[in-house]
């Protein structure tokens, strides 16, 4: 079994230093840039960043590259990285034909690696996957996905609460309507939900470099692409990588209204519908970039928002209206306690001590969201306010497994290279030196 991602002690060690990192990080980010910074420390930065992805592709190629084919995509992108470092001309992320190009030949990479793991495994082995299939098939068949059974391939209910399962059947759909939507064009075309994720992980990661200051940009869409479960979250037809989209591509329509200095709020309105109908926990994260988007836009953006996200869930509510509460609202409350999850209520079950309440963990993370929120309206300290409450989150819920810390890792990365940005602004670039 692969056990990344489930509870272990060196692992929850590791988990929490970094949300304590990332806190410290959020304190930072909040306070604003510092007048007195250098160039050295973005060059720093951006070895940090290179280091990072070196190890990524290091960590990919002993657990993927198994044909000769996979093992020289790893080389091109090995030399690609090495690449990034020796080129002067135009700065230091080159020119702009040159980044582009180089970006497509990471992509084209992890493209050809990703869709090689889908074609050779379905992703059975997981409920996410069963899911996500049926419910599309359910609605290409003009059926309601919330009101029909699915199959319980476990067998049993450990991972089942009360009156959501027997064992032979799941009776409830866990996912919102806009996940279902998503899907479908990729079922209906291609027979497997999981190349909605891919796609959306590319659209992750050209956002990623889109927010980077251009000598990140690169290494910024890579570190996406090759993070060492990226590959495993698309394979396992979890919808992290829909999140992550959503809140990249709102992080640029915010950006680019600030860069424009007028409108611009409608599409910063659809990626925040986008955002609040991936997930139930959404609102965690997309609460501090609100105040983020210009104020002459804002009221109308987050109607938008709201009207979107509406529209979409309204039909099916419609459609069975306690179909789609059982599944999207009451089931997150019914789920059992899991102690194989990377987080502490799991640790304290195996000290023999019984899981804190639901309500400890919500309170705790109203307390980071309080201490971490952004004094100034921009979007990096709002994504590292959001970034932290979410780990704290995920460390202290009844279930915590790798899809969330993927999500987290990709959330930080964003407030780091967005906070970047703001820095090198503030420092003479070597163009003009």
């Amino acid at each position: 079994m692969d056990t990344v991602g489930y509870f272990g002690p060196g692992a929850l060690a590791m988990a929490t230093a970094a949300a304590a990192l990332a806190m410290s990080a959020a304190l930072r980010i909040r306070r604003g840039h510092s007048e007195a910074a250098q160039a050295q420390q973005l060059s720093g930065a951006r070895a940090v960043l290179g280091l990072l992805v070196a190890i990524f592709l290091v960590y990919d190629f002993v657990k993927l590259a198994r044909a000769p084919w996979q093992r020289a995509l790893f080389v091109t992108a090995a030399l690609m990285l090495a690449a990034e470092f020796r080129r002067r001309a135009g700065g230091p992320g080159g020119s702009r034909r040159g980044r582009r190009a180089r970006l497509a030949l990471w992509t084209a990479c992890a493209l050809a690696l990703a869709v090689c793991e889908l074609r050779s495994r379905n992703g059975s082995w997981i409920d996410v996957w069963v899911f996500q299939q049926e419910a599309s098939a359910a609605l290409l068949r003009g059926e309601n996905p919330y009101a029909i059974t699915y199959p319980n391939i476990y067998g049993d209910l450990s991972v089942y609460g009360p009156g959501v399962a027997d064992t032979r059947h799941v009776f409830v759909f866990p996912y919102s309507p806009l996940t279902i939507l998503g899907d479908l064009p990729a079922f209906a075309a291609l027979g497997d939900v999981r190349y909605a994720f891919l796609a959306a992980l590319l659209v992750a990661a050209l956002a990623m470099a889109r927010l980077a200051p251009a000598e990140f940009r690169v290494l910024a869409a890579a570190a996406v692409l090759f993070h060492p479960t990226s590959l495993r979250i698309v394979r396992g037809g979890w919808t992290e990588p829909v999140v992550l989209a959503a809140g990249l591509l709102l992080a640029l329509a915010i950006r680019r209204m600030v860069s424009l200095g007028r409108g611009g709020w409608a599409p910063a309105g659809a990626a925040a519908a986008l955002l609040l109908g991936a997930k139930q926990y959404a609102p965690i994260l997309l609460a501090p970039i609100l105040p983020a988007i210009p104020s002459r836009g804002r009221g109308a953006a987050i109607a938008l928002a709201v009207a979107l996200t509406a529209a979409i869930v309204a039909p099916f509510a419609m459609w069975g209206p306690r179909g789609l509460w059982n599944g999207v609202v009451l089931m997150q409350f019914r789920q059992p306690f899991r102690p194989d999850a990377l987080s502490w209520p799991a640790a304290f079950a195996r000290l023999g001590f019984g899981p804190p309440m639901a309500l400890a963990s919500f309170a705790v993370v109203a307390a980071v969201l309080v201490l971490t929120w952004p004094r100034r309206r921009a979007v990096a300290p709002g994504m590292a306010c959001g970034a932290v409450a979410f780990l704290v989150f995920v460390l202290s819920a009844k279930q915590a497994f790798v899809n969330y810390y993927w999500l987290a890792n990709g959330w930080l990365l964003a407030a780091f290279l967005l906070q970047l940005g703001d820095e090198s602004r503030a420092v003479p670039s070597e163009e003009h030196v």
